[in-house]
């Protein structure tokens, strides 16, 4: 509790922390929103991660009417860097 209490403190490193956030997410939502036009118009971009979670979410709106919105697939992209680079760390120890 108090650590979100002190996140919310407008220090100097918690206004770069949030300005470097915002940076990364809107780096994140033009990628995502360009692979997304590409996998739309047809691009074989099964070649990687977003590739293939752009692929699945596209067939999965096409035949059910819902799915993953960019904030999410945003989400689901850094979920798996972050849980694999923390495994590569484990195994390094």
């Amino acid at each position: 509790m108090v650590y979100y209490i002190c996140r919310l403190i407008p220090t100097k490193a918690n206004k770069k922390f949030k300005q470097n956030r915002k940076e990364l997410q809107v780096f994140a939502k033009d990628i995502v929103k360009t692979r997304k036009k590409a996998v739309e118009m047809g691009a074989d971009s099964n070649k990687d991660l977003l590739g293939i979670l752009l692929a699945s979410n596209s067939k999965e709106i096409q035949e059910n009417g819902v799915g993953l919105s960019i904030e999410d697939v945003i989400e689901e992209c850094k979920l798996f860097y972050i849980a694999g680079s923390e495994t590569t760390s484990n195994l390094i120890l």
